[in-house]
């Protein structure tokens, strides 16, 4: 019982999207707004992401264009750290998984939370990194975390700012 409290007085306090909210994205905050001034599916500065006034509902909006970032940002330095050890993967997906951040398949598919675009750049490198060296070792042995560190060195505080922070990224409601 005192475990169940204790938890429940950790959760961040829920965030619903909408327009002029605040939001991290690479870590850094961000307000999300939707304006006629942006032509495309979507603007972004470093300040801030915009998009379209249309009919589609703004959270799924927003939601959609975090998706293509992190879909953007995962394919690039899963193609990078794959190069580096000579593997290949099959596929990339972005999925919003409760207790995952990634995962690999034994068919070399490459599954990760778009919720990581919200993390430091570094946290999802390091994700990126990791779920590249289980192509080469399906496993969490000693010779998988060598590879690991192989390709990103820093690993240790990128695993230790997920388990501190990583239920942070779901208190965003899209």
């Amino acid at each position: 019982l005192k475990w169940i409290k204790t938890q429940i007085l950790n959760c961040p306090p829920q965030v619903l999207i909408s327009d002029g909210v605040e939001l991290p994205l690479f870590g850094k905050n961000i307000t999300v707004q939707r304006t006629s001034d942006c032509k495309t599916k979507y603007c972004l500065s470093d300040k801030r992401l915009t998009v379209p006034k249309t009919s589609s509902d703004f959270k799924n909006q927003i939601k959609m264009v975090l998706i293509n970032l992190a879909k953007e940002f995962f394919s690039e330095q899963c193609y990078k750290y794959s190069k580096e050890l000579g593997v290949t993967f099959s596929e990339i997906s972005m999925r919003d998984p409760k207790s995952r951040w990634g995962s690999c398949s034994s068919e070399k598919k490459l599954m990760f939370s778009w919720r990581l675009i919200m993390a430091p750049k570094e946290v999802s490198c390091y994700v990126a990194a990791h779920e590249v060296a289980h192509l080469v070792h399906m496993n969490h042995s000693k010779n998988f975390w060598e590879v690991v560190s192989s390709i990103y060195p820093d690993q240790k505080s990128q695993r230790s700012w997920l388990r501190q922070n990583g239920k942070k990224l779901h208190k965003f409601i899209f």
